[in-house]
């Protein structure tokens, strides 16, 4: 599962929550970009506040959690049917 971000001229890209690194905002909250710079060593500028990013990430994580916890229940609830 990946985040979308916004490159400056409007595209989306799709990026490995996992991999980013840090995020910097560069000029005004208002008028400045915000520079993603990932563990691979590439960094990209994108139009997403630095906030924005972070609540993605939260919500990506969140929903990994999610799929983690409903796959544990559902493992433990067909072994502990099969073993009586």
């Amino acid at each position: 599962m990946m985040i979308t971000l916004r490159r400056l001229n409007g595209q989306e890209v799709l990026v490995n929550a996992d991999l980013i690194e840090m995020i910097e905002r560069h000029g005004d909250q208002d008028h400045g970009d915000t520079v993603v710079s990932l563990t691979t060593g590439n960094r990209m500028v994108v139009q997403d506040q630095p906030a924005v990013i972070r609540e993605k990430v939260i919500q990506y994580r969140g929903q990994i959690q999610a799929e983690a916890d409903r796959l544990r229940l559902g493992a433990g609830a067909s072994s502990s049917g099969s073993s009586r």
